[in-house]
């Protein structure tokens, strides 16, 4: 699973486009010195991802065209080729846009996305 999955996000997620533009951008290349500020201090967001004791939840913000989910699915991709997260065994990017049916939990979610994204029964 873990490989179809990194497959995946190679063959999707090596690009971006913005506000649905037919031109495509190497991810590699608009995502290079991304940096969060946090409580005044700028981090660099990937040095941040990769420390394997920093928290495991973070809260994403900003308006609607920011690039919220161009930067989620880049994590994700640079998870695929091995330049960040490698200590996970399973990055999954959930689209909860894609859910055709109500879901009352997070197994729930995951079944039905890996089930319409890879074809995988939960």
């Amino acid at each position: 699973m873990q490989e179809k999955i990194k497959h995946y996000y190679q063959q999707e997620f090596n690009t971006i486009s913005m506000y649905n533009s037919p031109i495509r951008l190497d991810s590699e290349e608009y995502f290079q010195n991304l940096s969060l500020n946090q409580n005044q201090n700028q981090e660099h967001l990937l040095a941040l991802l990769n420390d394997n004791s920093s928290p495991f939840r973070y809260l994403l913000e900003g308006n609607i065209g920011v690039g919220k989910t161009a930067l989620l699915k880049h994590i994700a991709y640079l998870w695929s080729i091995g330049k960040s997260l490698a200590y996970y065994d399973l990055v999954l990017y959930i689209d909860l846009s894609r859910l055709k049916e109500k879901v009352s939990d997070m197994s729930d979610i995951v079944s039905s996305l890996l089930q319409a994204s890879f074809g995988f029964d939960g």
